[in-house]
């Protein structure tokens, strides 16, 4: 028979406490919390591709979503990379 899950994993992934919590955490504590148990798992795996979305970071920059679409396209096709403190903020 499941048990229901402790009210600490509840916690831990709760959408509310997540999107407050994880921003400040390292990405090795975040992933560490993501093998407690298959609730952290899953709140991490949910969060991660919107913490860490590329064209989010860059859209602010070109104004658009189409705008930065096409310049990850040049980007590709040329073998441009983002370096210095943008590059080091995407990260952070």
């Amino acid at each position: 028979m499941n048990q229901p899950p402790s009210p600490g994993l509840t916690l831990l992934s709760a959408s509310t406490i997540v999107d407050s919590l994880y921003p400040h955490l390292s990405v090795a504590d975040i992933l560490n919390i993501g093998r407690v148990c298959h609730a952290t798992y899953l709140a991490v795996k949910a969060w991660l591709p919107s913490a860490y979305n590329i064209n989010k970071h860059l859209e602010p920059f070109f104004g658009s979503l189409e705008t930065t679409l096409r310049f990850r396209s040049v980007q590709a096709a040329t073998g441009t990379i983002i370096s210095g403190s943008q590059a080091l903020q995407f990260f952070d």
